[in-house]
């Protein structure tokens, strides 16, 4: 399975893969940092069988230009989801968010809802990632074992 690992921070990104790493299913790991990086890497000729895809991300990578990557934004997954869309591109899309409110005073809730209603097609579902939790191991091992099946 070909999984794109959307996802900024360091440590998030390095627990999830110890998670894909360390399941029965065998994975190709793939890792973009940023919202333009997922797009270009989404709409090329690449395919993938799932993208995991954080929703608060920097605009660009980071580089000596953009040291930080530009100002996380709060949805730039969602801008990766609607791009995904226009593009007709429907790769399952699984997202693992560490907010329970967004800007704007949007809910986890609200959010998933919203998502999976305007993207059946792409959007299969949101883990809420709390790190001293097991939950969201948990729920992403079952999300894997559905797509494998």
């Amino acid at each position: 399975m070909k999984v794109l690992l959307v996802e900024d921070s360091n440590d998030k990104r390095n627990l999830i893969k110890d998670v894909l790493i360390h399941n029965p299913i065998d994975i190709d790991i793939n890792i973009e940092e940023s919202v333009r990086g997922a797009i270009d890497r989404i709409d090329s000729d690449e395919t993938f069988d799932l993208i995991l895809l954080d929703m608060s991300l920097p605009l660009f990578d980071i580089t000596d230009e953009i040291p930080d990557g530009g100002e996380a934004e709060s949805f730039g997954g969602h801008e990766i989801i609607e791009q995904m869309s226009f593009f007709r591109i429907y790769t399952p899309v699984i997202v693992i968010t560490h907010y329970r409110t967004f800007q704007g005073g949007t809910t986890y809730e609200a959010l998933e809802m919203e998502l999976k209603s305007s993207y059946p097609e792409i959007v299969k579902g949101m883990i809420y990632y709390d790190h001293p939790s097991s939950t969201w191991k948990h729920e992403l091992i079952e999300y894997l074992k559905n797509f494998r099946n």
